[in-house]
């Protein structure tokens, strides 16, 4: 499917949680940049505020120009819980994106604002 990536990248990204749910963690992108991730087909979303009383929402700072369907993904990442439970989020159209609205979460402070930025809800 991608003919120019290092078996290394795509053994990392594999052996990653950056493909489950399309949200970055540290480790995975401060490795790869927002681009490069993008340029694999996966949307890159970005915590937007770092505070531990209430869970803000992420916004997307990469859109794919081809973006990968899970269909396409390897048979342990297509069927891994953590994908599935944001089956119904469509990223494309998704700016901004809570996975509190869409999965049961837990968060020190016990609240997170919706993707409306007026909203405060508890887990």
């Amino acid at each position: 499917m991608f003919p120019d990536l290092k078996k290394s990248i795509a053994r990392a990204l594999y052996e990653s949680p950056a493909l489950l749910g399309a949200l970055p963690r540290p480790e995975i992108s401060n490795r790869f940049p927002a681009d490069v991730v993008a340029s694999l087909g996966i949307y890159v979303f970005e915590h937007l505020y770092d505070r531990e009383a209430i869970a803000y929402p992420y916004g997307r700072i990469a859109f794919p120009d081809r973006p990968i369907y899970v269909t396409a993904l390897p048979a342990k990442v297509a069927a891994s819980a953590a994908l599935a439970r944001l089956a119904r989020c469509d990223f494309g159209k998704s700016t901004y994106l809570q996975p509190c609205e869409w999965a049961p979460c837990t968060w020190p402070g016990q609240e997170y604002l919706a993707t409306d930025f007026s909203t405060i809800r508890s887990t």
